[in-house]
Formats: structure tokens, C-alpha cells, sequence
């Protein structure tokens, strides 16, 4: 019961979103537009970060 706790907490995510961000978002660059991916992929895990902060100070 203590690992679903730990998958659902913000700490986790913003884990996940560093181990994983930029990869899926130099895929998703590579699926819709042709600038730099790696400066497109770090532009949106800083995004997602703040995003992602916002959020849980809001709730």
C-alpha cells in the first residue's frame, strides 16, 4: 500500500518527469515541428515543472 502512495505523490512525478521528460518531449518535437528537439524538449520540462509546482501548491 505504501508504493501506491508513493506513484500518486508530486515528489514522484516530478522524479518521473526527470527521468523521462525529455525523451518523450523530443519525441513528440520530432512528431509535430522541425526546430531543435533537445531545446524543445528541455523548454517543455521546465513548463511541466512550474506547471506541475502550480498545481500542487494550489491543492
Amino acid at each position: 500500500m505504501e508504493l501506491i502512495g508513493m506513484i500518486a505523490s508530486w515528489d514522484f512525478c516530478l522524479f518521473l518527469l526527470g527521468i523521462i521528460g525529455v525523451t518523450v518531449f523530443t519525441w513528440v518535437h520530432k512528431v509535430i515541428s522541425k526546430c531543435n528537439p533537445k531545446i524543445f524538449a528541455i523548454i517543455c520540462v521546465i513548463i511541466a515543472y512550474f506547471a506541475i509546482t502550480y498545481i500542487r501548491q494550489c491543492c
